[in-house]
C-alpha cells in the first residue's frame, strides 16, 4: 500500500511541476489524463494493491517524463 501511495504521490508532484511550467490546454489535458489513469489504478487496487498496480503507475510516470 505504501509503495503505491509513494508512486501516486510522484505522479502528483510531476503533474504539478508540469502545470507550473506550462498551462496550455494540451498540457492540462495531458495532466488530467494521467491523473484519471492514476485514480483508476488506485480505485482498482483498493486496500490491497498488487505488483501490477505499481507497474501501471510506473508506466504513467514514465509517460510523463
Amino acid at each position: 500500500m505504501l509503495e503505491l501511495n509513494r508512486r501516486t504521490g510522484e505522479v502528483t508532484e510531476l503533474t504539478s511541476n508540469m502545470l507550473v511550467k506550462d498551462q496550455s490546454p494540451a498540457m492540462i489535458a495531458r495532466v488530467k489524463k494521467a491523473h484519471d489513469a492514476v485514480m483508476a489504478v488506485d480505485a482498482r487496487a483498493g486496500s490491497a494493491p498488487s505488483e501490477q498496480d505499481c507497474k501501471d503507475v510506473d508506466a504513467i510516470i514514465g509517460a510523463l517524463k
